[in-house]
């Protein structure tokens, strides 16, 4: 028992008893426990944030990637659009 829970239990020993005081403190103990083992499994480690973030960092590259071969791409579509008109308008004059 820690100092808080040993005050607990005489506060409580000398209102209720000592027995029923003791399976109270247990009692309070493990509902405690039991809430911090629930936040602590939903927060992020160090190493968690450390894999985000390289995550978010490739995704960058990605993106920059794609964006360039999408400008490559439609740069090429105009470039043959527009030959693809000067030669039409070649032959038709």
């Amino acid at each position: 028992m820690t100092i808080s829970e040993i005050q607990l239990y005489e506060l409580l020993a000398s209102k209720i008893g000592r027995t029923e005081a003791q399976g109270l403190v247990e009692f309070v103990e493990a509902k405690v426990d039991k809430k911090l083992d629930e936040k602590t499994n939903s927060l992020a480690t160090k190493e968690d944030i450390l894999l985000l973030k390289q995550d978010i960092s490739n995704t960058k590259v990605e993106l920059v990637k794609w964006m360039v071969a999408t400008g490559i791409a439609l740069a090429s579509v105009m470039v043959a659009l527009m030959v693809g008109m000067v030669k039409y308008l070649h032959a038709v004059n």
